[in-house]
């Protein structure tokens, strides 16, 4: 294993330095460092599956929304307010969205575009900052992009 390996390489699990280091018997590289003198064949197949069935990139559809909106349906891209890596802001209290589970952020934008998020707060201004701007674009958004979105973002490592 080189040292410069990528700890996971999404869809590539033989690239990947994470089973590598699972399954090496090498003191100097073996993960975990217990003195083993087998693998844990189960663990390893799970995190081989996991790292296979990763995809590197998004949906095309859901990568432009995210970082390029949709000038035509007034939709800011993502990224202008949640970083173009998905890590948010905290300066504007911009939630990290990178790698959340896809059917809570799902679920979370389904409420901002039926407008149910924040239900019964006397101010959004106050209560929930950047809210009544999610609320403007995600309403414009379709059943399969907040889908395909949700995926994306759970999909960034």
């Amino acid at each position: 294993m080189q040292a410069s390996a990528q700890l996971v390489v999404p869809g590539a699990s033989h690239a990947s330095a994470l089973p590598i280091r699972m399954r090496s018997r090498d003191p100097r590289v073996q993960m975990p460092p217990l003195g083993t003198a087998i693998p844990d064949f189960e663990a390893l197949a799970l995190i081989e599956r996991w790292i296979d069935h990763a995809d590197a990139a998004c949906a095309p559809s859901a990568d432009r929304l995210y970082r390029e909106g949709d000038r035509d349906r007034n939709i800011q891209p993502c990224a202008a307010c949640h970083g173009s890596g998905g890590r948010g802001r905290e300066t504007n209290e911009d939630p990290m969205l990178r790698g959340q589970h896809a059917v809570y952020t799902t679920r979370q934008l389904t409420a901002y575009a039926a407008r149910t998020r924040y239900r019964g707060s006397r101010s959004l201004a106050e209560d929930a900052p950047g809210a009544d701007a999610m609320q403007a674009a995600v309403e414009k958004l379709t059943r399969e992009e907040i889908g395909a979105l949700s995926a994306c973002l759970q999909r960034l490592l």
